[in-house]
Order: structure tokens, then sequence, then C-alpha cells
């Protein structure tokens, strides 16, 4: 157990050293799986502690510097893929996942295979959206450095 918490633990901060803390709250409750070696639920816990290091994260920077860097992304033309992203991922995938949806609206015609290949391909072109504006955004930032 003790090895599998160290493995958990070294995949982990490797999946989430070089992302965005909006992004790294994300990746926690989908890896639910490895969390419950350490304790079955423990995601939760890493959630709010991550909910809670950017909210200090943001009180350190000050109100003002938090909002102007907010502001200035939202205005970025990035900021409409990445947006339109996790729409794409935090909602449609999600309603398209529904069992009860999707069963009612294709009665008889259902296919698990089917629908897997949609579901996902969905889900791959939100985050496909989310990668090229954060790709891009990155880029425009150090442009703007220099």
């Amino acid at each position: 157990m003790v090895r599998s918490s160290g493995t958990f633990v070294a995949t982990f901060t490797a999946k989430l050293t070089s992302e965005p803390l909006f992004f790294r709250e994300l990746k926690i409750s989908p890896l639910d799986a490895y969390f419950d070696l350490i304790v079955h639920g423990s995601w939760k816990y890493f959630a709010l502690a991550l909910i809670a290091f950017v909210f200090y994260q943001a009180w350190r920077l000050g109100k003002e510097n938090t909002i102007a860097t907010l502001a200035s992304f939202i205005k970025s033309r990035n900021y409409t893929f990445i947006f339109i992203g996790l729409l794409i991922v935090l909602i449609f995938s999600l309603l398209f996942g529904m069992g009860e949806l999707r069963e009612t609206i294709m009665t008889d015609y259902f296919n698990r295979t089917i629908k897997n290949v949609v579901e996902e391909g969905t889900e791959l072109w939100g985050y496909t959206l989310i990668f090229w504006g954060s790709l891009n955004y990155l880029f425009d930032s150090k442009k703007n450095l220099h």
C-alpha cells in the first residue's frame, strides 16, 4: 500500500505541475480511483485543498491584480477557445453521458459502441479546444513579455 501511495503521489504531482490551477481542479475527480488507494472518497479533500490554494494565490496577489489578470485573459482571443472547450467538456459531454436521456432519445436504436465513440469524440474535441487556446495564450503571453 505504501508503494502504491508513493506511485500515486508521484504520478499525480507530475500530471499537475505544469497546468493552470483551474485545470488542475478538473483532474482531481476523474482520478478518484488513485485517491481511493489512500482512503475512499479522499479526492474531495484534495479538491478542497486545491481550491483553498487557488483562493490563497488570488488573495496573495491582491484583488486588483487578480481581477486585472482575469480581465486581460477574458479579453484575449484565446479565451473563446478555452471557454467553448470547457462548455463542451463540462456540460455537453455530461448531458450526453446521462443514461436516461440517451436511452430516451435513442429508444430501440441504442448502441453502446456508437454512444462511446460519440461521447469520447466530443470530449476529445473539447479538450483539443482547451489545449489550443491554452497553447496560444502561452505563446501570446511570452510575446508580450518581450
